[in-house]
Formats: C-alpha cells, structure tokens, sequence
C-alpha cells in the first residue's frame, strides 16, 4: 500500500539510494578530488616516461653516445644510438601530445629517412652556419635499418605492454631527454670531400708527405708516421674513427718504468715505425692547426686529425681531404669563431699539407 505520507530523505540516505553509474555512490570521492568520470579524462600522460623500458632506451642512448663510442666506435656502436633513439623519440612526444599517436609515428619515420639522407645537409649547413651548437649525422643508408623499432615503440604507446614505473619527476625525464636527443646529433667534426689533383704519380705523392711529416716532427708541430702503401705488411690493426682500420707496422715495445702503490712497474709501450694506407687509400693525418683558428681565445687544438684519401697512378694523383675531427677545438660561447672553424681547418690542410706538397 502506498504511504499517503511519504517520508523525505535525508542527504545521507540520499546519497545512498543513488547509484553511481562508475560503481560508487555519489558523495564517495575523497576530498580534492573529482569524480572517476573526471579522473578518467585526465589520465597520467607522461607515466610512458617514467616507464622502466623507456628509461632503460634512454639510458642506453646516453652511454653508447658518451663511453661506448668513445672506447669502441664500431659497427654496433654506430646503430645503437639509432635504434635507442628512434625507439624514445616518438614515446616522448606522443607523452606531451598524446591524442597524435599515430601522426607522431609516421613524421618520426619520415624525419628518420630525411635525415640519413644528403637532402637534409643543406638545413644542417645552415643550422651550423649560425654559430650555435653545431649538428651534423653520417650519410649512411644501413642505418635506416633502425626503423624496425618503430612498430615496438609503437606497441609500448599503445598501451599493449604492462609498463612499470619508477618514481622519477617528468619534469627531469623531459630534460634529460631533450638533452640526449641533442647530444645524439652534436658533431665535433667536418665534412669537405674536397679534391687536390697533381700531376705527379701517387708514389710521389706519398713520399712528398712523408717529407712534410718529417719536418713536421723536427719543428714539434705534427708526430704523424712514415706513410707506406704496402698494407699487407701490416701487423698491427686497430678500428678508428668512422671505423676505418688502421693499419701500422709494430716494432717492439719500449719499457716505461713507473710505480703503482709503490711498487715498481713496467708498462710495455708499443713502437711504432710506420703507418699504411690502407685498400681505398684511406689514413689519418694529424695537422697543425692552433695558429689558423685565430678567432678562438680559447682554442687549445695544437693538432687535429683530418681524414684523408690517397689515390693515383704512375702519371697522376689526388689528394682528398674527407673529414676533420676538432674534438671541440673552438671555446663553446665563441660564436663567430665556430662560424670560421670549418674554413679555417681547410685552409690549415692546405697550408701545411697540400702547399708543402706541391713544391
């Protein structure tokens, strides 16, 4: 029987009687908080950086660019810092823009292509001619390989790998990010394909450097080797920059004295008495080039290594100066001399090199 007097309830017994559509009552949520409807709408979008598998990636980027390059600079090293990266990239941005997943991915992928490829170099020309922090990749197609890891990358924004976390402030993931992106791009070199015919034959070439080494060791501006270009007799190889391999003659080995802990030790220092060039005409050459940066109030490059190629034949050679390394020669706030560096160096190989070689 229906009451004729219906009995109004109380707010607590109103909150009670209905229902939530979320599964609590209304009334239920903590103080300061929303409703689970509103939670819902502000999920935690940086929760992908602070994942375990984007910090292990990032950490990896990170180590293989400041120790790992360094120490080994070879085949593994150069693809790690694209696989690593490629795989952060995107999971960063799609962190700050997360409602563009799918547009992230695809521009990540393109960006890549561009910028393995020689359209990118006249941005970076640019870029670099700015005077600001220099950039700078290696045109080398293999590395496109690292594309592969996008898919994954992809699988982890998607939200189909139960991601653990670490508690780490975004704040510090973004920057530490941004940082390594950076670095990953920084270059301390230069690029010149730049050829010096001469009408002379590669053999004639080659012991016309040796001279200007020679000279170069007696004035205590260049330690450079005598150059041969018999590599087979080789015996010694080590992987350098660019991993070129090094081909070189060992002698022997000098006895260093020294004390460690205070005991007597004897380091056995390899002697050297030549260097090879080696099948492509590939060797390194230090070059003096202090004296032809002279915008730099902070330069402290005596020497630089400059990469180079040796061909010819009995009738004539070319001398190709390919890559120099500065190693940072310039003070990193001197903006016009970062500016002239790449001329400068040019003009310290042709002085010292390829001027000498030619008289």
């Amino acid at each position: 029987m229906r009451d004729p007097h219906p009995r109004s309830l109380s707010r607590g017994e109103r909150d009670v009687a209905l229902p939530s559509p979320y599964g609590r009552r209304v009334g239920d949520e903590a103080p300061g908080r929303g409703t689970e409807a509103e939670v819902a709408v502000k999920p935690d979008n940086f929760k992908i950086l602070k994942s375990q598998i984007f910090i292990f990636a990032l950490a990896v980027l990170l180590l293989n660019d400041f120790l790992l390059k360094l120490f080994f600079h070879n085949f593994l090293t150069g693809k790690l810092s694209d696989f690593a990266g490629l795989f952060i990239f995107p999971l960063f941005w799609f962190a700050i823009f997360p409602s563009h997943k799918i547009k992230i991915y695809i521009l990540t992928g393109i960006l890549f292509f561009w910028w393995k490829c020689p359209l990118s170099q006249g941005v970076i020309d640019f870029w670099n001619g700015l005077g600001l922090i220099r950039i700078g990749r290696t045109v080398d197609f293999t590395d496109l390989i690292a594309l592969v890891i996008l898919p994954l990358s992809y699988i982890v924004a998607s939200g189909k790998i139960q991601l653990k976390t670490v508690k780490l402030h975004p704040a510090f993931l973004l920057t530490l990010s941004s940082f390594a992106f950076i670095a990953t791009s920084y270059r301390s070199d230069f690029d010149y394909n730049k050829e010096y015919q001469f009408s002379f034959s590669k053999d004639e070439l080659v012991s016309r450097i040796n001279k200007v080494n020679v000279e170069g060791i007696k004035n205590k501006k260049s330690n450079n080797l005598p150059l041969s270009v018999n590599y087979k007799n080789a015996n010694h190889f080590v992987m350098e920059r660019d991993n070129d391999t090094v081909f070189r003659h060992l002698k022997g080995y000098t006895d260093y004295p020294t004390k460690i802990d205070g005991r007597d030790t004897i380091y056995k220092i390899p002697d050297f008495d030549s260097t090879y060039i080696n099948y492509i005409g590939i060797v390194h050459l230090m070059v003096p080039a202090k004296e032809y940066v002279k915008e730099s109030k902070t330069s402290y490059c005596e020497q630089v290594d400059m990469k180079i190629r040796i061909t010819g034949n009995d009738s004539a050679s070319t001398l190709t100066l390919i890559k120099v390394y500065t190693s940072n020669c310039m003070g990193i706030f001197e903006k016009e001399a970062k500016k002239n560096e790449k001329g400068n160096l040019q003009k310290a190989f042709e002085t010292e090199i390829v001027e000498r070689v030619k008289d």
